[in-house]
């Protein structure tokens, strides 16, 4: 099996643009899906990028995409979707 050293983050912003990021885990794999949610959920997320702090007010942003997707998912989360076409 795969495994995988780092997460994936694609911030979409309110005026359509993105920024992709990269992490270590930050906590147990079974953890990660609450932690974000619990990030979203303020309003500020705050990244710590090498030498400066990121601070993105949530209100900017539109959709967080975080990937590989945890296997441990909150009761909040509807499983095994399918996208069938984006909707504009």
């Amino acid at each position: 099996m795969k495994t995988t050293s780092n997460f994936g983050l694609i911030i979409t912003y309110t005026d359509g643009s993105h920024d992709q990021f990269a992490f270590p885990p930050q906590t147990s794999p079974s953890e990660l899906a609450s932690l974000l949610e619990k990030l979203l959920g303020g309003s500020v997320l705050c990244l710590q990028l090498e030498d400066r702090l990121l601070s993105i007010p949530i209100c900017n942003v539109r959709s967080a995409e975080l990937f590989p997707a945890p296997k441990n998912l909150p009761d909040t989360v509807l499983r095994n979707v399918e996208r069938l076409a984006a909707v504009t």
